[in-house]
């Protein structure tokens, strides 16, 4: 978890999956605020799938490598990336 408000959230994650076959996996995710909740959007998504140690290695390096950008230039605010995405913003909170 990146940034969390506590109603809102931005997630990065790097994940090495079996299923259903070897793959790294690099996203960033939102919350959903859509009209049927889905919990979360992916909102850039990259996978190597791997048949080797070298395809591991190097779709890990891959994976970094996107998720360091990110962390490296931002934004965290998740309505950013929902606009670039054409997702629903948050709701505004009330005072």
């Amino acid at each position: 978890m990146l940034y969390n408000s506590g109603v809102d959230w931005l997630e990065l994650d790097l994940d090495i999956a079996g299923e259903p076959e070897l793959t790294v996996t690099a996203s960033v995710h939102v919350a959903c605020w859509c009209t049927e909740n889905h919990n979360a959007h992916y909102v850039l998504e990259a996978c190597w799938p791997v048949a080797s140690a070298h395809d591991l290695i190097e779709g890990f390096a891959a994976g970094t490598a996107i998720l360091t950008e990110v962390l490296n230039a931002g934004p965290f605010d998740p309505s950013t990336w929902r606009i670039h995405a054409g997702l629903p913003d948050a709701p505004k909170a009330t005072p």
